[in-house]
């Protein structure tokens, strides 16, 4: 599963979740995800926000030289999961990259595959979360 976390310039909250994500995948045993970022209005290479990566070593959280990058169709195409930090950056996804409303039924079921692949997935992590936390499933 390929798991793409957007915010607005990549340099703090996308960021963050992008090296929390990881983080916890890795606790959690989880191989098959794969984590990235990207910003709606980045300015690419651009160093993260200090506050963030003070936080990252506060909580013992591995960072690396993250430089920001610009949400480009290349990363929307290959995430199965695109979580976003304000509806605007949902809106902002979706004009760009509309839904295949009315498009060929080879689009659809590329939309219709990402998204059944996605939900599953998502299940399947808050079914082991739950199961790893002993609150039953």
């Amino acid at each position: 599963m390929n798991v793409l976390f957007v915010c607005t310039a990549n340099i703090s909250r996308s960021y963050l979740a992008e090296k929390i994500m990881k983080h916890t995948a890795e606790r959690f045993g989880l191989k098959n995800i794969e984590v990235s970022s990207a910003g709606v209005n980045a300015l690419p290479g651009s160093a993260p926000d200090p506050m963030m990566v003070e936080y990252l070593k506060l909580m013992n959280i591995p960072f690396d030289n993250h430089e920001s990058r610009q949400l480009d169709t290349e990363s929307v195409e290959w995430a199965d999961v695109i979580l976003v930090m304000e509806q605007r950056h949902k809106n902002w996804i979706q004009t760009l990259w509309p839904w295949p409303y009315g498009s060929s039924l080879e689009e659809y079921q590329v939309a219709q595959s990402q998204i059944t692949m996605a939900v599953e997935a998502l299940a399947r992590l808050i079914y082991e979360e739950m199961r790893h936390a002993g609150n039953g499933a």
